[in-house]
Order: structure tokens, then C-alpha cells, then sequence
């Protein structure tokens, strides 16, 4: 009651303006970052922080058979799925100071600051093996494996760059037959 009418609309109107950024930065489903939110995190990094990392390494990780598990399981088990392996972005073998985005309906990129193709490759082989047991959980008759490409980069201002062909080489290790790494 106390509110008066100019209260209610500037309220309203603040609370569109958040939740469009809550939706231009996160991605609703799985608390990640979106790919633009990926971006705007690592300038953000970039400009508050004193010692900004040299390189990054990103790892794009595409769910394999996606569409199987829905249309066996029912969408519910491929959202489950795609919860799931947003959760595997934020545990351990995941390194500290890594940022985890969804970049498309199956597809998620890991950025990985002064990190070199070992640490990458370690980490992604890691979240292989972590997805391999999520069959039991959300889809026991289908295997659930991740197809995963990696690229590095140096400064922040080439992270699309550096986007753009760990897309490819995940596109390339779908191709190969899927579950790979390259």
C-alpha cells in the first residue's frame, strides 16, 4: 500500500532490465554462462584483474546422440542430460579459474586460463570418462559420450577466434565417429 504508482513502474521496469541481462549472460537451464556471457566474463577478467593470464585453451564439448535420448527418453532426459554435463563444467577435474558457458542446445565450451593443450586435453579426456557413467542416471539404455575439440588463443580479444575452431574441431570429432578428442 504503500507503494505508489511510480514505485510499482520503476520496480517493473528494473526488474525487466535484470532479467534481461540474467538472460543474455546465463543460460536458464543449466546456471552457466551463454556464449556472449562467456565473452563479456573473460573482459571483465581481463579488466579488473592486475595479472591477466597470456593464453587460454577452450574446449567445446557437444553431447553425442542427443536426440536419441530424447526421443527415447522423453525431452525430460535430455534436459536431465544436458544438467547434468553442466554440472561435470563446475566439479573437479574441471581446473580453478575455469568459466564453463552453453553455447548452443548441446554444446558447452570450457575456457581455461594459461592453459596448454595438455591441461586441455587432460581435462576434456577427464569429462569423457565422468559422462560415460551418466548413462545410468539419466539414460540406461544409450551410452552418453561428448565429442570434444580444442584450441588455444592468447589475448582475451581473440577468444571468438579461438571459439570458432574448437567448434571446428569438435565438428571434426563428430565426424570421425564421435566420442573423440581432437
Amino acid at each position: 500500500p504503500e507503494f505508489t504508482a511510480l514505485h510499482l513502474s520503476v520496480a517493473r521496469h528494473l526488474g525487466h532490465l535484470f532479467s534481461t541481462f540474467l538472460d543474455a549472460d546465463l543460460d536458464l537451464a543449466t546456471g552457466l554462462y551463454t556464449r556472449l556471457g562467456l565473452q563479456q566474463y573473460l573482459e571483465t577478467a581481463k579488466s579488473n584483474s592486475t595479472v591477466a593470464p597470456d593464453s587460454y585453451a577452450v574446449i567445446c564439448i557437444d553431447i553425442d546422440r542427443l536426440h536419441v535420448v530424447n526421443k527415447v527418453g522423453g525431452f525430460e532426459a535430455g534436459d536431465a542430460l544436458i544438467a547434468r554435463v553442466a554440472q561435470l563444467l563446475r566439479e573437479p577435474p574441471v581446473p580453478p579459474g575455469a568459466a564453463a558457458a552453453r553455447i548452443s542446445g548441446n554444446e558447452f565450451a570450457l575456457l581455461l586460463p594459461n592453459a596448454g593443450t595438455d591441461v586441455a586435453q587432460d581435462t576434456a579426456r577427464s569429462l569423457q570418462r565422468l559422462a560415460e557413467g551418466l548413462a545410468s542416471e539419466v539414460s540406461p539404455q544409450h551410452p552418453i559420450s561428448l565429442s570434444c575439440g580444442i584450441a588455444l588463443f592468447g589475448p582475451p580479444t581473440e577468444f571468438q577466434r579461438g571459439l570458432v575452431l574448437a567448434e571446428l574441431a569438435c565438428k571434426t570429432a563428430k565426424d570421425r565417429g564421435r566420442d573423440r578428442l581432437e
